[in-house]
């Protein structure tokens, strides 16, 4: 027996497929002075142990900026802007459900909110009053507040008669009337949802100026309060305030921002895949690094790419063409807020005979209801086979680490693949999407440039500085910054209670291997 039954359960993760209430139309604008947003990202779980990055160890009000011109606007087609750069926590580690999370300020008085980063998504929602089962803590540390309308002086309800709710899809058919809310509802990947009502409120954000120097600024933007929740929104251990989410959808966060000029529609995010974790996500032009670029699929609700094939060493999976094909219900995506990754058939068991067959000597294979692993003392980066997705006018290369996770640091190095059927993923009717999780895009600068509807990366160490253009054409160099947890003792708990788990499941790891 592996410990596929830690990673069945806990490396599921929130890939939206329904939206039963969607806005579309442009909103109505609150000037602001900005036009780079940086965010930092941190993984929830980023001082847990058995991070796949690390073989050898054990284990994203302030000043506003000058306002661009209209004319200037007009004849670019886009603004440059002002760095904007949220912390980030969290971390890739699958074995506690990690999410890379940043936090928000919203209303006045502006009050902080954890939110998951997601690339999956558009709309940015908050668990909200009169919510009486939203959680209140996580395993974090983390004291969560709903949101409260009636204590912002500047939250204002969207109703279904304004002009930004007329495209919606109504959560209720009853004829709309002045008095009744816009509701919006989402259904996730996993089986879990939420629903509420669209509001309109003030949206803080720090902006980086030149020579590094901070400022407040301050937007109108238009968010989900979310009164009704259900699955892992309420019961995952890693649970934060809500989903802040990155698609393109003219909801989205950077949407607004774009559509009131203050940023272009260019964002970046680089995941750190080490223990520590973190990294940044930064609304902007990125600069100073060579970047491979695909182009993203039109008129799919999601980052879908056209994936061509797969290599593994320098061997192609032998699959049809028709596999990689994206349809309305086929293809594949980028997903920050997917822990590991998902493969259609018959690509997955074209690709996990090619990892088999790849194995270095030494590494003993252990392997249960099709989740491979192996038993191996050495580095994986330099002795298991990379892996290159082959994209439209771009090859992706993934070392060992991207497709690997190391499961326990006690007395043996078990390593699993974090690549999983589609099936588990689309439990709930997910269709047949090949989705490329944190896994994947780890220790990697993603840069989805939406002007261009291109999306680039390039391999980089996400603990490092990135360099961004600022509003006055120069540049500008972004550094991580963490969020940190409140508990360090609760954490240290966390981890012992991991470590304790993983060891126990270690010695029945052995034991069946041994006894066969």
């Amino acid at each position: 027996m592996t410990s596929r039954c830690c990673l069945h359960y806990q490396l599921k993760r929130l890939l939206p497929i329904i939206m039963t209430c969607f806005v579309a139309e442009s909103l109505s604008l609150v000037q602001s002075k900005g036009n780079i947003t940086i965010i930092k990202l941190h993984h929830v779980y980023a001082d847990l142990v058995a991070s796949a990055r690390k073989s050898s160890d054990k284990g994203i009000s302030r000043e506003h900026i000058e306002l661009f011109k209209a004319h200037d606007r007009s004849r670019h087609g886009r603004v440059l802007g002002n760095v904007v750069e949220f912390p980030v926590g969290g971390s890739s580690n699958p074995f506690v459900a990690g999410i890379y999370f940043t936090r928000v300020r919203i209303g006045t008085p502006s009050k902080e909110y954890y939110v998951q980063v997601d690339t999956g998504s558009d709309l940015l929602w908050l668990n909200c009053n009169p919510c009486t089962a939203c959680p209140r803590s996580n395993n974090l540390g983390m004291i969560l507040v709903p949101y409260d309308p009636q204590a912002s002086t500047t939250s204002s309800p969207i109703t279904c008669i304004d002009s930004i709710c007329e495209h919606s899809f109504k959560v209720s058919s009853n004829v709309c009337d002045t008095t009744q809310l816009c509701s919006y509802g989402f259904q996730y990947g996993d089986g879990s949802s939420t629903t509420g009502y669209l509001v309109s409120d003030t949206f803080i954000y720090n902006t980086i100026h030149p020579n590094n120097t901070l400022a407040n600024n301050e937007a109108r933007i238009v968010f989900g309060c979310g009164y009704s929740q259900s699955g892992n929104l309420l019961t995952a251990q890693n649970v934060v305030d809500g989903i802040i989410g990155f698609g393109q959808s003219k909801l989205s966060v950077i949407s607004q921002l774009y559509s009131q000029g203050l940023t272009p529609a260019a964002f970046a995010h680089c995941l750190q895949g080490s223990e520590q974790g973190g990294g940044i996500l930064v609304v902007g032009n990125i600069v100073g690094v060579k970047a491979v670029y695909t182009p993203i699929v039109s008129s799919q609700p999601h980052y879908n790419l056209n994936l061509r094939g797969i290599s593994v060493g320098s061997n192609q999976l032998i699959v049809d063409e028709s596999a990689y094909e994206t349809t309305n219900l086929q293809g594949t995506i980028i997903d920050s807020g997917t822990t590991l990754a998902y493969l259609i058939e018959p690509i997955y068991t074209s690709f996990i005979n090619a990892i088999i067959k790849g194995a270095p000597d030494g590494a003993h294979l252990l392997a249960e209801q099709g989740v491979p692993c192996f038993m191996y003392m050495g580095s994986v980066d330099d002795t298991f086979p990379m892996v290159t997705l082959h994209f439209e006018g771009a090859d992706m290369i993934l070392k060992a680490r991207h497709y690997l996770i190391r499961q326990a640091d006690v007395n043996t190095e078990l390593w699993c693949v974090g690549w999983h059927p589609i099936s588990y993923a689309a439990a709930v009717g997910g269709g047949l999407l090949t989705i490329l999780g944190d896994i994947v895009l780890k220790d990697q600068l993603i840069i989805y440039d939406l002007d261009n509807q291109q999306i680039g990366w390039v391999n980089y160490d996400c603990s490092s500085s990135i360099s961004v253009s600022t509003s006055n054409g120069k540049s500008e160099s972004v550094s991580p910054h963490y969020l940190r947890n409140s508990a360090p003792l609760l954490d240290a708990r966390i981890s012992l209670v991991s470590q304790f788990v993983m060891f126990l499941t270690n010695i029945y790891i052995l034991c069946m291997y041994y006894k066969d």
